[in-house]
């Protein structure tokens, strides 16, 4: 008579065939604990069912616990068994963790995560299989709401998300353990699980006992809202989409209107920032800075944080977001007549119209014209002194922005032309050249005349 599957097996295999289908082909996460020994065992009950199937465990020494070695010979020795290739990484979580200022969990995390797509790759495998359960679900979800977060956090970890599969998300850690007895298998237990100092055991054996004392279906109920804000937060793309639509990219950076904080809301701008944040790998910096933005007049620049070389400001009309050490420079560059040359984000070219006969070209944002008489010409930043002379008097260039309304990133772009000495320009982005009254030429008369043409390479 044919032994009779467990009930654990059935229905985990009825999991496996709604996340992936009729296909076994995945590195798993293996520490020897009784979570990801239980998900080994479980993949390797699949070998009867599917014709294709090919895993990996990957193990990772981390050094710091006195089991370690012992842990490394308790999986190797599963492995075995099983027959099921193990890989093994050493790696000085501490010594990693002080360079990179981490903590010791979120240290021993990345260089696990980092193994497991070594191996991925290395073996050509589809998936990344995790032993996430219910329960780290809801001590994930009570983590995130006292350290703060949104929708999309508190949701948790999905069951597939991008090659990331976590198979066990619907089952508890006693039922791994539970199975692991029925099968008399042994599994080792990691002693820093009782440390009290790290937040996620603090939650286990301290909150969520007593939570539960009086609501003894606490981490079911939990469990269930966080499926339910998975739900809210798969609608968002319909809705983030139009406002996704109006944020203006450059190399170093984006900017939105700040219109978009009336026309859509606080929430829905924070929710995209926060996006465009995790795309560059920073997390959300939570604070007032986003709800006072509507008390800053539109001619205001106001800079609301700075992280790590990073800039946010409330610029003008636009909230900027700027990599600082990214934004090209203007430094210092010659010119002369029917030349080019190309100075941070700009080409500039020297034209001459020698003929009257050639018509007197039109005036633009992009063009200056010049008096015949100047044969040389400087290019370079705008300095805190340069003053330039108008009809009526002489007037600072910062000043000039201000009158303007110039936005902050059109200044960080601004540059002057020069002629040993005598400033002849300067250029203000999406607002065009000012030119000294010295040098100023009437563009209505039809006679011989040069001047510089600017070209951006982005578009600001």
């Amino acid at each position: 008579m044919a032994e009779k599957p467990d009930p654990l097996e059935r229905s985990f295999l009825n999991v496996w065939r709604s996340l992936v289908g009729e296909k076994v082909s995945c590195v798993v996460g293996f520490s020897g604990g009784a979570d990801s020994t239980a998900l080994l065992l479980l993949l390797s009950r699949l070998r009867s069912f599917f014709s294709s199937f090919s895993v990996v465990a990957f193990h990772l020494n981390h050094g710091f616990r006195e089991t370690a070695s012992r842990d490394e010979v308790f999986c190797r020795e599963v492995c075995q068994k099983l027959g099921i290739p193990f890989v093994v990484e050493h790696a000085d979580v501490s010594s990693y963790a002080r360079e990179c200022n981490l903590s010791l969990e979120e240290a021993g995390r990345l260089r696990r995560r980092e193994g497991l797509e070594r191996v991925r790759e290395a073996h050509n495998l589809d998936w990344i299989c995790l032993a996430h359960h219910q329960d780290d679900q809801v001590e994930l979800f009570l983590l995130r709401l006292f350290q703060g977060t949104g929708i999309e956090s508190a949701g948790g970890m999905r069951m597939k998300e991008g090659y990331y599969l976590r198979p066990l998300l619907g089952f508890s850690h006693r039922d791994m353990v539970d199975y692991l007895v029925r099968l008399g298998h042994s599994w080792c237990e990691d002693e820093s699980n009782a440390t009290l100092r790290f937040d996620r055991n603090w939650i286990r054996h301290n909150l969520l006992p007593v939570i539960e004392k009086r609501f003894p279906a606490a981490r079911e109920k939990i469990s269930s809202f966080m499926g339910f804000l998975q739900e809210i937060h798969a609608s968002f793309e319909v809705y983030e989409k139009p406002l996704l639509d109006e944020v203006r990219f450059f190399p170093w950076g984006w900017r939105l209107p700040k219109s978009c904080l009336e026309r859509y809301g606080v929430f829905w701008v924070r929710h995209v920032v926060k996006k465009l944040w995790y795309r560059e790998g920073m997390i959300f910096v939570r604070g007032s800075w986003l709800e006072s933005i509507d008390v800053y007049p539109s001619s205001e620049t106001k800079e609301l944080l700075e992280v790590k070389g990073k800039k946010l400001i409330l610029d003008g009309t636009w909230l900027t977001w700027v990599r600082l050490e990214e934004l090209p420079k203007i430094l210092y560059a010659e010119i002369q007549p029917k030349k080019e040359v190309t100075v941070g984000p700009w080409s500039f070219e020297w034209l001459v119209w020698e003929k009257p006969g050639d018509g007197f070209p039109l005036a633009t944002e992009e063009r200056v014209f010049l008096p015949m008489r100047v044969t040389s010409l400087q290019i370079r930043h705008v300095l805190p002194g340069d003053r330039i002379r108008l009809k009526h008097g002489h007037k600072k260039i910062h000043d000039l922005w201000v009158d303007e309304h110039l936005p902050w990133l059109e200044r960080q772009f601004a540059f002057v032309l020069e002629e040993n000495g005598a400033l002849v320009a300067v250029y203000l982005p999406s607002r065009g050249f000012r030119v000294s009254y010295d040098y100023y030429i009437d563009k209505r008369e039809n006679q011989p005349c040069q001047g510089i043409v600017v070209t951006p390479f982005v578009k600001l």
